[in-house]
């Protein structure tokens, strides 16, 4: 990803501050329905259908069902149900909410867990782990900038993010789509437009 050694990279994943993972339940909450394993029985939302067209995400329509066949279900009181697929060091994540008849997938995400087995895999190359880790950085750290979140790897090519193409310069504090020109420095800044899925 970047001249940094493998272990210093590993290092400088496992000393950034992401969120933790949602606790385990072994019962199911009161007042929540557990996820199902069919996948007939789960609804896409309009959000997680553009979801699967942008590639920065790594899911897409094979993953969720082989989530939510084999995938862990892990409930928190703060961030409800998760459904959880462990691959070569990194998560595919489901956020679903669920009710009587239907689980309903809002939105799926990918995280590095293992940075090592996840470096050291034939399943993720560097710009997928780059990818990833920015997208981690960026989404778990409200307050980082973008030159923050990118300081350990190779930001040399626009990439797929947020519905842009998005590049980071080298004495930027900000992002910028090179498509349309939009500006910003976080990722909320450009997830109410979607340019490059029209393009």
């Amino acid at each position: 990803m970047s001249s940094q050694s493998k272990s210093e990279r590993v290092e400088q994943t496992k000393n950034t501050s992401f969120s933790p993972e949602v606790s385990n339940t072994e019962t199911t909450p009161e007042s929540s329905h557990t996820p199902r394993r069919d996948i007939d029985d789960y609804k896409y939302t309009d959000h997680f259908k553009e979801r699967l067209r942008e590639s920065h995400r790594y899911i897409q329509p094979p993953h969720v069902h082989t989530i939510v066949a084999e995938g862990q279900f892990r409930f928190s009181t703060d961030d409800g149900w998760r459904v959880v697929y462990k691959t070569s060091g990194v998560e595919l994540i489901l956020v679903v909410d669920c009710t009587p008849t239907q689980t309903v997938i809002i939105t799926g995400y990918a995280r590095i867990v293992d940075f090592d087995t996840a470096d050291s895999s034939d399943k993720w190359n560097d710009a997928a782990l780059e990818t990833i880790y920015l997208c981690q950085n960026l989404s778990e750290n409200s307050s980082m900038s973008p030159r923050k979140a990118i300081e350990n790897t190779e930001f040399k090519q626009p990439k797929k993010l947020f519905g842009h193409e998005i590049m980071i310069g080298e004495d930027d504090t900000v992002m910028t789509c090179e498509v349309c020109g939009k500006t910003g420095s976080s990722k909320s800044s450009f997830t109410d437009t979607n340019c490059h899925l029209h393009t």
